[in-house]
Protein backbone atom coordinates (compact mmCIF):
# COMPACT_ATOMS: atom_id res chain seq x y z
CA UNK A 1 0.00 0.00 0.00
CA UNK A 2 1.19 3.58 -0.57
CA UNK A 3 2.63 5.45 2.36
CA UNK A 4 1.29 8.85 3.41
CA UNK A 5 3.22 11.27 1.24
CA UNK A 6 1.32 13.65 -1.02
CA UNK A 7 1.94 16.87 -2.90
CA UNK A 8 -0.22 19.92 -3.29
CA UNK A 9 -2.64 19.52 -6.17
CA UNK A 10 -2.55 22.22 -8.87
CA UNK A 11 -6.30 22.56 -8.29
CA UNK A 12 -5.89 24.24 -4.93
CA UNK A 13 -6.39 21.35 -2.54
CA UNK A 14 -4.22 18.99 -0.53
CA UNK A 15 -5.14 15.30 -1.02
CA UNK A 16 -3.98 14.47 2.53
CA UNK A 17 -6.77 16.67 3.87
CA UNK A 18 -9.23 15.28 1.44
CA UNK A 19 -11.96 17.02 -0.34
CA UNK A 20 -12.57 13.41 -1.40
CA UNK A 21 -15.25 13.39 1.31
CA UNK A 22 -17.33 15.99 -0.56
CA UNK A 23 -17.80 13.64 -3.50
CA UNK A 24 -20.90 11.46 -3.76
CA UNK A 25 -20.46 8.47 -6.07
CA UNK A 26 -23.04 6.24 -7.70
CA UNK A 27 -22.23 2.52 -7.84
CA UNK A 28 -20.16 1.63 -10.94
CA UNK A 29 -21.78 -0.56 -13.58
CA UNK A 30 -20.60 -2.43 -16.68
CA UNK A 31 -21.04 -0.71 -20.06
CA UNK A 32 -22.71 -2.91 -22.67
CA UNK A 33 -23.63 -0.41 -25.39
CA UNK A 34 -22.04 1.21 -28.43
CA UNK A 35 -20.56 4.09 -26.40
CA UNK A 36 -17.41 1.96 -26.20
CA UNK A 37 -15.67 0.10 -29.00
CA UNK A 38 -16.12 -3.59 -29.86
CA UNK A 39 -12.49 -4.15 -28.83
CA UNK A 40 -13.13 -2.75 -25.34
CA UNK A 41 -14.67 -3.83 -22.04
CA UNK A 42 -15.79 -1.03 -19.76
CA UNK A 43 -17.44 0.19 -16.58
CA UNK A 44 -18.97 3.59 -15.81
CA UNK A 45 -19.54 5.66 -12.70
CA UNK A 46 -20.92 9.13 -11.95
CA UNK A 47 -19.71 11.50 -9.24
CA UNK A 48 -21.16 14.72 -7.81
CA UNK A 49 -19.34 17.41 -5.82
CA UNK A 50 -21.82 18.22 -3.05
CA UNK A 51 -19.74 21.23 -1.98
CA UNK A 52 -20.39 22.80 -5.40
CA UNK A 53 -24.09 22.13 -6.08
CA UNK A 54 -23.99 24.23 -9.23
CA UNK A 55 -21.28 22.03 -10.78
CA UNK A 56 -22.50 19.31 -13.17
CA UNK A 57 -21.85 15.65 -12.32
CA UNK A 58 -18.64 14.07 -13.56
CA UNK A 59 -18.87 10.82 -15.51
CA UNK A 60 -15.94 8.41 -15.50
CA UNK A 61 -15.81 5.60 -18.06
CA UNK A 62 -12.96 3.12 -17.58
CA UNK A 63 -12.27 0.75 -20.46
CA UNK A 64 -9.74 -1.97 -21.12
CA UNK A 65 -8.69 -2.10 -24.76
CA UNK A 66 -7.89 -5.45 -26.38
CA UNK A 67 -5.89 -6.14 -29.54
CA UNK A 68 -9.09 -7.60 -31.04
CA UNK A 69 -12.73 -7.94 -29.91
CA UNK A 70 -12.71 -10.09 -26.73
CA UNK A 71 -14.78 -13.19 -26.04
CA UNK A 72 -17.72 -12.92 -23.64
CA UNK A 73 -15.61 -14.62 -20.97
CA UNK A 74 -12.67 -12.24 -21.45
CA UNK A 75 -15.01 -9.23 -21.42
CA UNK A 76 -16.67 -10.35 -18.18
CA UNK A 77 -13.24 -10.93 -16.56
CA UNK A 78 -12.10 -7.45 -17.61
CA UNK A 79 -15.30 -5.86 -16.25
CA UNK A 80 -14.75 -7.59 -12.91
CA UNK A 81 -11.15 -6.36 -12.84
CA UNK A 82 -12.21 -2.77 -13.63
CA UNK A 83 -15.00 -2.81 -11.03
CA UNK A 84 -12.39 -3.90 -8.51
CA UNK A 85 -10.16 -0.95 -9.40
CA UNK A 86 -13.04 1.50 -9.04
CA UNK A 87 -14.01 0.04 -5.66
CA UNK A 88 -10.62 1.19 -4.28
CA UNK A 89 -10.48 4.52 -6.11
CA UNK A 90 -10.69 7.96 -4.56
CA UNK A 91 -11.67 10.82 -6.86
CA UNK A 92 -12.08 14.56 -6.47
CA UNK A 93 -13.17 17.07 -9.10
CA UNK A 94 -14.20 20.67 -9.36
CA UNK A 95 -15.13 23.18 -12.04
CA UNK A 96 -13.43 26.56 -12.39
CA UNK A 97 -14.64 29.90 -13.73
CA UNK A 98 -12.48 31.89 -14.26
CA UNK A 99 -9.65 29.54 -15.18
CA UNK A 100 -7.22 28.43 -12.44
CA UNK A 101 -3.68 29.77 -12.38
CA UNK A 102 -1.71 26.63 -13.24
CA UNK A 103 2.03 27.01 -12.68
CA UNK A 104 4.07 24.98 -15.16
CA UNK A 105 7.39 23.88 -13.74
CA UNK A 106 8.81 23.99 -17.27
CA UNK A 107 7.28 26.69 -19.44
CA UNK A 108 8.49 25.12 -22.67
CA UNK A 109 6.24 22.12 -21.99
CA UNK A 110 3.18 24.24 -22.76
CA UNK A 111 3.58 24.32 -26.54
CA UNK A 112 1.52 25.64 -29.41
CA UNK A 113 0.32 23.32 -32.11
CA UNK A 114 2.22 23.06 -35.40
CA UNK A 115 0.33 24.28 -38.45
CA UNK A 116 -1.69 21.55 -40.12
CA UNK A 117 -1.34 19.06 -37.26
CA UNK A 118 -3.54 16.03 -37.96
CA UNK A 119 -6.22 15.21 -35.41
CA UNK A 120 -5.74 11.59 -34.35
CA UNK A 121 -7.95 9.31 -32.24
CA UNK A 122 -7.04 9.13 -28.56
CA UNK A 123 -4.29 6.61 -27.80
CA UNK A 124 -4.12 5.67 -31.48
CA UNK A 125 -0.35 5.09 -31.28
CA UNK A 126 0.17 4.51 -27.56
CA UNK A 127 1.62 1.04 -28.14
CA UNK A 128 4.23 2.59 -30.44
CA UNK A 129 5.20 5.11 -27.76
CA UNK A 130 5.01 2.71 -24.81
CA UNK A 131 6.70 -0.58 -25.78
CA UNK A 132 5.84 -3.97 -24.23
CA UNK A 133 2.51 -2.77 -22.82
CA UNK A 134 0.38 -5.77 -21.86
CA UNK A 135 -2.67 -3.92 -20.58
CA UNK A 136 -4.06 -0.52 -21.66
CA UNK A 137 -6.78 0.97 -19.46
CA UNK A 138 -8.42 4.21 -20.61
CA UNK A 139 -10.04 6.61 -18.15
CA UNK A 140 -12.46 8.93 -19.98
CA UNK A 141 -13.63 11.98 -18.03
CA UNK A 142 -16.67 14.02 -18.99
CA UNK A 143 -18.90 16.60 -17.34
CA UNK A 144 -22.57 15.65 -17.67
CA UNK A 145 -23.57 19.01 -19.14
CA UNK A 146 -24.46 20.63 -22.44
CA UNK A 147 -21.60 21.55 -24.75
CA UNK A 148 -20.45 25.13 -24.29
CA UNK A 149 -21.27 27.68 -26.97
CA UNK A 150 -18.65 29.71 -28.82
CA UNK A 151 -19.57 32.93 -27.00
CA UNK A 152 -19.51 31.40 -23.51
CA UNK A 153 -16.55 32.04 -21.21
CA UNK A 154 -14.16 29.10 -20.88
CA UNK A 155 -14.61 26.66 -18.02
CA UNK A 156 -11.90 24.45 -16.61
CA UNK A 157 -12.27 21.12 -14.84
CA UNK A 158 -9.73 19.60 -12.46
CA UNK A 159 -9.77 15.94 -11.40
CA UNK A 160 -7.54 14.08 -8.94
CA UNK A 161 -7.49 10.25 -8.77
CA UNK A 162 -5.28 7.74 -6.94
CA UNK A 163 -5.07 4.36 -8.76
CA UNK A 164 -2.50 1.57 -8.54
CA UNK A 165 -0.49 0.30 -11.51
CA UNK A 166 2.09 -2.32 -12.55
CA UNK A 167 5.17 -2.04 -14.78
CA UNK A 168 3.56 -3.53 -17.86
CA UNK A 169 0.36 -1.49 -17.57
CA UNK A 170 -0.57 1.92 -18.98
CA UNK A 171 -3.40 4.06 -17.62
CA UNK A 172 -4.54 6.55 -20.25
CA UNK A 173 -6.54 9.66 -19.33
CA UNK A 174 -8.60 11.76 -21.72
CA UNK A 175 -11.47 14.23 -21.53
CA UNK A 176 -14.24 15.20 -23.94
CA UNK A 177 -14.52 18.72 -25.31
CA UNK A 178 -10.99 19.94 -24.68
CA UNK A 179 -9.13 23.06 -25.83
CA UNK A 180 -6.26 22.74 -23.36
CA UNK A 181 -5.08 20.08 -20.94
CA UNK A 182 -2.44 19.62 -18.26
CA UNK A 183 -1.33 16.79 -15.99
CA UNK A 184 1.08 15.92 -13.19
CA UNK A 185 1.71 12.79 -11.13
CA UNK A 186 2.93 11.92 -7.66
CA UNK A 187 4.11 8.39 -6.86
CA UNK A 188 3.08 7.23 -3.37
CA UNK A 189 4.59 3.73 -3.78
CA UNK A 190 7.02 2.55 -6.46
CA UNK A 191 7.31 4.93 -9.39
CA UNK A 192 5.51 6.13 -12.51
CA UNK A 193 6.15 7.83 -15.82
CA UNK A 194 3.78 10.40 -17.32
CA UNK A 195 3.59 11.18 -21.03
CA UNK A 196 1.27 13.87 -22.40
CA UNK A 197 0.46 13.86 -26.12
CA UNK A 198 -1.59 16.04 -28.43
CA UNK A 199 -2.85 14.35 -31.59
CA UNK A 200 -0.44 11.49 -30.90
CA UNK A 201 2.62 13.78 -30.73
CA UNK A 202 4.55 13.83 -27.46
CA UNK A 203 4.31 17.16 -25.63
CA UNK A 204 6.45 16.09 -22.70
CA UNK A 205 7.52 13.17 -20.51
CA UNK A 206 8.15 13.30 -16.77
CA UNK A 207 8.27 10.87 -13.83
CA UNK A 208 8.24 10.51 -10.08
CA UNK A 209 9.37 7.97 -7.49
CA UNK A 210 7.83 7.46 -4.07
CA UNK A 211 9.37 9.96 -1.69
CA UNK A 212 9.78 12.54 -4.43
CA UNK A 213 8.13 15.93 -4.62
CA UNK A 214 5.90 15.08 -7.56
CA UNK A 215 6.45 15.51 -11.27
CA UNK A 216 6.47 18.60 -13.41
CA UNK A 217 3.12 19.77 -14.77
CA UNK A 218 2.89 19.23 -18.52
CA UNK A 219 0.36 21.21 -20.54
CA UNK A 220 -0.68 21.93 -24.11
CA UNK A 221 -3.40 23.85 -25.88
CA UNK A 222 -5.07 24.23 -29.25
CA UNK A 223 -6.93 26.98 -31.07
CA UNK A 224 -8.90 24.51 -33.19
CA UNK A 225 -9.50 20.83 -32.41
CA UNK A 226 -7.21 18.22 -30.90
CA UNK A 227 -7.04 15.11 -28.76
CA UNK A 228 -5.05 15.38 -25.54
CA UNK A 229 -3.92 12.15 -23.87
CA UNK A 230 -2.08 11.62 -20.58
CA UNK A 231 -0.52 8.15 -20.28
CA UNK A 232 0.79 6.86 -16.93
CA UNK A 233 3.02 3.78 -16.81
CA UNK A 234 4.32 2.00 -13.74
CA UNK A 235 8.08 1.98 -13.24
CA UNK A 236 7.73 -1.17 -11.15
CA UNK A 237 4.96 -3.57 -10.12
CA UNK A 238 2.75 -2.56 -7.22
CA UNK A 239 3.12 1.17 -7.79
CA UNK A 240 0.54 3.66 -6.52
CA UNK A 241 0.17 7.22 -7.75
CA UNK A 242 -1.99 10.32 -7.64
CA UNK A 243 -2.70 12.06 -10.94
CA UNK A 244 -4.01 15.59 -11.26
CA UNK A 245 -5.55 16.03 -14.70
CA UNK A 246 -7.27 19.17 -15.88
CA UNK A 247 -8.76 20.52 -19.05
CA UNK A 248 -10.44 23.60 -20.47
CA UNK A 249 -13.87 22.95 -21.92
CA UNK A 250 -14.55 24.60 -25.24
CA UNK A 251 -16.81 24.23 -28.24
CA UNK A 252 -13.84 23.50 -30.50
CA UNK A 253 -11.40 20.82 -29.42
CA UNK A 254 -12.77 17.34 -28.95
CA UNK A 255 -16.44 18.28 -29.23
CA UNK A 256 -17.16 17.14 -32.78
Amino acid sequence: MPYECYAQSPFGHDPTNPPFNVIDAEPPRPVRDDSIGPDEAGVRQQFRNISMPEAPPLQLTVTERFAEPPSDQARAAAEKRLLGRLSRLRLYYREFEPLPGIEYQYEDLEIEEPAGEEVRPSFDNVRDLERDVQRLTIWTLELVADRPYEDEPPHAVGVTLDPSINYWEVDGYKAHCTKAAWASVLATAGGVWLRVTRNGRTVGVTSDWAGGAGSATIGASTSTRATFDAAVRGRQNGSYYTISYGWVRGSGGGCA
